[in-house]
């Protein structure tokens, strides 16, 4: 049950923090620019992109690590997209530069130990995050170096695609692998005693 409660409460703060960064009105995270910058190159929806780059990701995760993979890939996906639009509800907008910049680091705590929680209950991560930890695992590199290399990564993609950088991804890629090596190692010294 405890796993269970990991898996529901991390992927709706994980949603959560996402749609508190998007308040912010500084763009979000570097796959969000790589989309973006599909959208511009194609014409495709940001929808069906992230359905592709999943897609692909998940194909990848066949032949790195497939223990990433499981019905916390489908749960993930749909809580998360369940509490965004819940959270997107909130008045939460603001025009004062500060409390912008405070929504955008709160949401990527919020997204960062949203990651880490849910994937700690062991049912399998979406796409992306599978990734991150299906290549830690393999590979012995930290968590914050490999999400760090990676939203570096999507941020120079999607420039290249047309995409615009703003606020958001820089940061995001400054900051979310640190914030998610901290809770991982944090969470597992808990999990420990």
């Amino acid at each position: 049950m405890r796993r269970v409660i990991r898996l529901i409460v991390g992927s709706i703060v994980m949603g959560g923090g996402i749609a508190i960064a998007m308040k912010g009105g500084f763009g979000v995270d570097p796959m969000a620019l790589f989309w973006e910058g599909i959208h511009i190159q194609t014409g495709m929806s940001y929808g069906t992109a992230n359905l592709l780059v999943s897609g692909v990701i998940i194909l990848m995760l066949f032949f790195i690590d497939r223990s990433q993979l499981g019905i916390g890939t489908v749960v993930n996906s749909v809580l998360v997209s369940l509490s965004m639009d819940l959270i997107s509800l909130l008045p939460l907008e603001s025009e004062l530069f500060l409390i912008r910049l405070f929504l955008l680091l709160i949401g990527l705590v919020l997204l960062a130990g949203g990651i880490v929680y849910y994937g700690s209950a062991n049912f399998g991560r979406g796409a992306f995050d599978g990734l991150i930890f299906g290549i830690v695992n393999k590979t012995k590199y930290t968590i914050r170096m490999i999400r760090s290399s990676f939203d570096l990564i999507l941020v120079i993609l999607g420039m290249l695609l047309g995409a615009k950088l703003s606020l958001g991804p820089i940061v995001s890629v400054l900051t979310i692998g640190y914030m998610m090596q901290f809770f991982h190692t944090h969470l597992r010294q808990i999990d420990e005693k």
